[in-house]
């Protein structure tokens, strides 16, 4: 089973991006059952979005603003979204005395991973090899 993280869901969400068509090839090879996201990927976003409807000036920066808010609306009613819970919140709290030098959000995102034994899917692979016991896939590249 797989987690979307919040980079792969941006790229999906806005589908003019390139790297779009190589994750919904992946993600079909899997099958929707197996895919999940989390609640920390639905709290960046919705902060992003908030925050930039927050600073918008134009008429045309709202709207755009209410638009990208909507998709990632969308997106996540229709998701599987995994939740922070208690066995998320302990695998944090060991990552945490590890001193795992990771942002709060990816390591709370791979707690949650970690957790349900499931393998997250992103490009930051800079941030998340960092943390020991996580599985991890890139579907912006192609397999060899």
């Amino acid at each position: 089973m797989y987690v979307l993280d919040t980079d792969h869901i941006s790229i999906v969400q806005h589908r003019d991006d390139p790297l779009c068509d190589l994750i919904l090839s992946e993600a079909a090879k899997v099958g929707e059952d197996d895919l999940f996201t989390t609640v920390i990927s639905f709290q960046e976003q919705a902060l992003g979005w908030h925050n930039r409807l927050a600073r918008a000036k134009t008429k045309k920066d709202v709207v755009f603003g209410y638009r990208r808010f909507e998709t990632m609306l969308n997106f996540f009613a229709g998701a599987r979204v995994l939740s922070f819970d208690e066995a998320a919140a302990n695998c944090f709290e060991e990552l945490h005395k590890a001193r795992t030098r990771v942002g709060l959000m990816d390591l709370r995102i791979a707690a949650i991973v970690i957790a349900n034994q499931m393998t997250l899917v992103t490009r930051n692979r800079n941030d998340f090899d960092r943390i020991p016991g996580l599985r991890i896939v890139d579907w912006t590249r192609p397999r060899i």
